[in-house]
């Protein structure tokens, strides 16, 4: 959906002060800008909001510079819409001298009692336009964090900078803050980078094993709307053979049936039996409806034509009963069949619809006790299974998804259901899409940063996947070892409309990069056990594979997936990498990051270890990265190198987007999106020259590679190294 934004005079209204601008320091709009003035004798204005949500002091027990910080300390009035109404402190710049110029703001960042704190640069012109940019962080520790805003170079009447908290109890400190037209960047992140290749030193240590890889990481989403997205041929009555053929080549191994969204209206009875017997469904109220041609048994048939081993099913646990779910277990798990892996319902954190139609809004703990029923009814027929309940631990600036009735919904999720719960379902893994009105939507800059913020996300969703974990070891108490986490539903995804500029990304070697990450970030930590890509098949957007001429057609995700599942190896090692680094701006629904690394490597073996799998990212957009690695416990005697690349980081594969959507942006100067097509992007097989414990390979620029070593066991020298530049580490 569009963004949604409060009008311009009721901003005016919040803001309640009127420009007057003094001489800030030099470099710096900002006037006392490290609050070692008292707030009567500068130009800090206080915001209390219409009921007084906080209090605003400045503080001595942490500062970063200096005597003093800016401390803000919510109460419990502090519960918001949109985030700008959060409580703020507020100073107003200068409204003409920097329209239509870049300015660089920041400062340093500390939370705590599960508050946020913000930064936030605000500018609206007499339109009601509103541009808007922000930076956060919940860390305890103090963070310096910056960015640009783009003003905008119109008539303005506002241009404010915020520090603002999030919560209703802690409290955020910010010091030394920072509005400058003139700061530096590392790099210019929407420009070309020519230039000679990067060097990165790694060491990957086979005698330290990480964690057994699970297949089932190896997973994607089928609907059963639409006869499956087309699986399901009705004139033939036969599955599609092409989609057999594309799913079985990517090499999932568990395939996650029948939502999405469309699980919370699905009654599986309507999708058994002969097919001319089968009732027509509503896909949800108000979306029209589907026949039942993709039902149980076609999902399970599928499963087995692709050569998957798992399934995961997730019930209706909206306008179905939990007789109804028990059922379908019966139905399944028969004694020739089996489906290990249950989700009680699917997003239950957003607000659903009842069959009729009409709004249906549950709180967490309603949701606890659902999944409490639903989980005891399931396990009385088959206690062997493992079910899952859905949980909104969602994106940094979130938070809570709704708060209201027992707190956040993972926190009463963990406290209330923990002995039925095996485990937590998340879809915390979509990037950058804007999740408007909370800090989302196209603000107009381009493909190439954006990009770069895509693939900067994976280093926060390395930080949230570790604190669900940890919020599951801190409130399920005996029941947390048992509990693992699922990302049910991950991938890139820009937007969903069709007045989108973006909409139509997911189909890009820039999104193929985002896939693979992920992937790394799944396989690296040991608590995740299950996850599901969204998704394989769509006839619209989503899909990773799409129409191009009437025939479905591989996606650059789907080959990035595809070197994963058919290059993974059974046990992950150790990996260091050192590689230099960028600072991306926050873009679209992605915050701001500091040292995203270039390259980003996993690296697998098998129980003899006479193989290693390098799984390798590279993400800058323009130069190669020449990699000297290091092999501990190991010695290669031949290689064999996968890589997925294409003429550009927007090249695609020339699938179709339906009419009706707006023209998309490309990667300019240099894009190549508009010329998607045969060609445009490959997956390239070499055998390079790989010998000994110490290997030297170039990875193109935004490129996928599996490096596939074959060799034996070398105990040589444990400490074996290889000469190289240290540009920094990554684990």
């Amino acid at each position: 959906m569009r963004p949604v934004f409060p009008s311009l005079a009721l901003i005016l209204a919040l803001a309640s002060v009127s420009p007057s601008f003094g001489v800030a320091p030099v470099g710096n709009l900002l006037v006392n800008q490290g609050f070692e003035i008292p707030f009567s004798k500068n130009q800090w204005t206080y915001r209390n909001g219409s009921g007084g949500q906080g209090i605003a002091t400045r503080s001595q027990s942490w500062k970063n510079a200096g005597s003093w910080s800016l401390k803000l300390q919510p109460n419990s009035t502090n519960e918001t819409i949109w985030p700008p109404f959060d409580y703020a402190v507020i100073q107003n710049l200068d409204l003409k001298k920097y329209r239509g110029a870049p300015l660089f703001y920041g400062g340093w960042m500390r939370a705590e009692g599960g508050a946020t704190a913000y930064i936030r640069v605000l500018a609206a012109d007499k339109s009601g336009n509103l541009t808007y940019r922000e930076l956060s962080t919940t860390s305890t520790q103090a963070v310096y964090w910056q960015d640009i805003m783009d003003v905008p170079d119109t008539e303005l009447t506002t241009l404010m900078f915020m520090c603002s908290v999030k919560g209703t109890a802690g409290a955020a400190y910010f010091d030394d803050l920072v509005v400058s037209a003139q700061m530096g960047r590392s790099i210019q992140i929407g420009q070309p980078d020519p230039g000679p290749s990067l060097s990165a030193s790694v060491t990957v240590d086979t005698t330290r094993v990480v964690r057994e890889i699970p297949k089932t990481l190896f997973g994607m989403n089928l609907e059963w709307v639409f006869d499956g997205q087309t699986i399901w041929d009705p004139f033939r009555g036969e599955m599609n053979s092409s989609l057999i053929n594309l799913g079985s080549d990517l090499g999932v191994a568990m395939w996650r049936f029948p939502g999405g969204v469309f699980a919370n209206h699905y009654h599986w009875q309507n999708g058994i039996g002969p097919q001319e017997t089968r009732p027509t469904s509503v896909t949800e109220p108000g979306q029209g409806t589907s026949l039942n041609g993709f039902g149980t048994d076609e999902a399970l048939q599928f499963t087995a034509l692709t050569g998957a081993s798992d399934m995961m099913i997730t019930v209706n646990a909206n306008t179905g009963t939990p007789e109804e779910a028990a059922a379908w277990v019966k139905y399944v798990n028969n004694g020739t069949r089996y489906v290990k892996y249950w989700e009680v319902g699917n997003e239950f954190y957003l607000r659903l619809a009842n069959a009729d139609g009409s709004p249906r809004v549950m709180s967490p703990l309603e949701y606890a006790q659902v999944f409490n029923t639903y989980a005891a009814a399931m396990k009385a027929v088959d206690p062997t299974i493992k079910v899952g309940a859905d949980t909104e631990f969602h994106y940094p600036f979130r938070g809570c998804a709704r708060a209201d009735d027992g707190g956040c919904w993972t926190d009463a999720i963990l406290s209330k259901a923990s002995d039925q719960l095996d485990f937590l379902s998340v879809h915390n893994g979509f990037s950058p899409i804007g999740l408007a009105p909370l800090g989302g939507g196209d603000v107009g800059l381009d493909v190439r940063t954006i990009y770069a913020g895509m693939l900067a996300y994976p280093v926060v969703l390395t930080d949230l996947m570790n604190g669900l974990g940890a919020r599951a070891d801190q409130l399920a108490g005996a029941n947390a070892s048992k509990i693992s986490i699922a990302a049910t539903e991950w991938g890139p995804l820009f937007d969903t409309g069709s007045y989108s500029r973006l909409v139509d990304h997911v189909k890009t070697i820039g999104s193929a990069l985002y896939v693979s990450s992920v992937f790394n970030v799944l396989l690296r930590n040991p608590r995740i056990q299950q996850a599901s890509a969204f998704k394989m098949v769509d006839t619209v957007v989503f899909g990773w594979l799409g129409p191009r001429n009437g025939v479905w057609t591989p996606k650059p995700a789907y080959y990035a997936f595809q070197l994963y599942g058919r290059h993974s190896l059974p046990l992950l090692v150790d990996t260091t990498v050192g590689v230099s680094s960028y600072d991306s701006r926050a873009v679209l629904g992605v915050p701001a990051v500091q040292k995203v690394p270039y390259l980003d490597m996993i690296s697998t073996t098998n129980e003899d270890r006479s193989s290693v799998s390098l799984l390798v990212t590279n993400k800058h957009f323009d130069r190669s990265i020449t990699a000297t690695i290091a092999l501990r416990g190991f010695s290669s005697t031949g290689a064999t190198a996968w890589t997925l690349n294409g003429t550009a980081v927007d090249a695609n594969s020339g699938t179709d987007l339906p009419q009706g959507f707006v023209s998309q942006a490309a990667a300019d100067p240099d894009g190549r999106f508009g010329q998607g097509g045969p060609g445009e992007t490959w997956v390239l097989s070499t055998n390079p020259t790989a010998t000994g414990s110490c290997v030297t390979y170039e990875f193109p620029p935004h490129s996928v590679t599996a490096l596939v070593l074959t060799g034996q066991v070398d105990f040589g020298d444990a400490s074996t190294t290889c000469t190289s530049i240290d540009r920094g580490t990554q684990k």
